[in-house]
């Protein structure tokens, strides 16, 4: 079974990782996924280091409810601590399947990230009808492609 949601996954360019049955909340995982996508490792790393510590709110957009405005410009923000280390091991692990196939790690850009409802697991509790929630995550990095600025300002110039 191929869980691989990403059609143009090209194996020697990229890396991921992937995460089933994980014991945190899908809608706060579905946030800091949108929260995380299309920054660099490094960065992203550094977020959630600020969001563990309280001293960045993860902006919600999504599923607002409940959620007060924060300092800034973010709006609506919480600090899911618990997802933020379970991105956070991800994202290290993504780094060393990166390493284990040579890319070169200081500029992983993190360009797809999947977030799914795992199965329904019965809790045995008092209270009857409760079920455990589990996510499933997939991330996808590719090493990020450096802009070539003084090339382009070269070919305006030549052309007009």
């Amino acid at each position: 079974m191929n869980m691989l949601s990403m059609k143009n996954y090209n194996k020697e360019n990229m890396a991921r990782v992937l995460a089933t049955n994980l014991r945190i909340s899908t809608k706060y995982s579905i946030e800091m996924s949108n929260y995380l996508r299309g920054k660099t490792i490094t960065r992203a790393q550094y977020l959630l280091d600020k969001v563990i510590e309280k001293q960045m709110a993860m902006p919600v957009k999504r599923f607002t409810d409940g959620a007060g405005h924060k300092k800034g410009k973010i709006g609506p923000g919480k600090f899911p601590q618990k997802i933020a280390l379970e991105f956070k091991k991800l994202l290290n692990s993504i780094t060393k399947n990166a390493q284990t196939k040579s890319i070169d790690t200081n500029n992983l850009e993190i360009i797809h990230i999947s977030v799914n409802k795992g199965r329904e697991q019965y809790r045995a509790t008092r209270h009857r009808g409760r079920t455990m929630k589990l996510t499933h995550i997939e991330i996808v990095a590719h090493p990020k492609k450096k802009e070539k600025k003084s090339e382009d300002k070269k070919w305006l110039k030549d052309n007009s």
